[in-house]
């Protein structure tokens, strides 16, 4: 900002320091003209980052390298250092374990489809093929098509359904 008011562009050329808990360099950049930056092979434990930039009040952000996937920082003129704590507890865990659960449930879902297939193929159960079919449906398989022809399958197994020796009109 250059008079509290205006300003708020992107800053090029902004010396970005990350610093360990001695105050070690591990690695800099400067920004581009986007302001971005990317400081490559960052271990994964607490750190500073250190932002320097002439006339303009330092910013010194403790943080956990790969916590946020974007970090914004607002340079205002004057002298001093500006400090931030976003080290904050990771959720992290919380994603990879969201994400596992969902692969496994999409796989039992498919290998459930894949078993509707074969009891389809067997023809002796008409309600389990359904409802074998129908959980497969949840699978996701390649987004639209898998579940096109899980459809197309549940409704020949409908057409077809007095063939299962199961079946008896209701």
């Amino acid at each position: 900002l250059e008079d509290s008011t205006t300003g708020g562009e992107p800053a090029e050329d902004v010396r970005i320091s990350i610093l360990d808990s001695d105050e070690l360099e591990i690695g800099h950049d400067f920004t581009d003209s986007g302001g971005r930056f990317s400081i490559d092979d960052v271990p994964r434990r607490s750190s500073t980052l250190l932002v320097e930039h002439p006339e303009n009040r330092t910013v010194k952000i403790i943080l956990v390298p790969g916590d946020h996937a974007q970090i914004s920082v607002t340079l205002t003129p004057g002298d001093g250092v500006d400090e931030y704590d976003m080290s904050g507890e990771s959720h992290l865990s919380e994603s990879v374990l969201i994400g596992s659960t969902i692969a496994a449930l999409t796989l039992l879902a498919g290998l459930a489809g894949m078993v509707g297939g074969l009891e389809a193929y067997r023809g002796d159960r008409y309600r389990r093929t359904w409802w074998l079919s129908f959980f497969g449906l949840w699978s996701r398989g390649m987004l639209f098509i898998g579940p096109m022809f899980i459809l197309l399958g549940m409704g020949m197994a409908h057409v077809a359904r007095d063939q299962f020796t199961d079946y008896t009109e209701d």
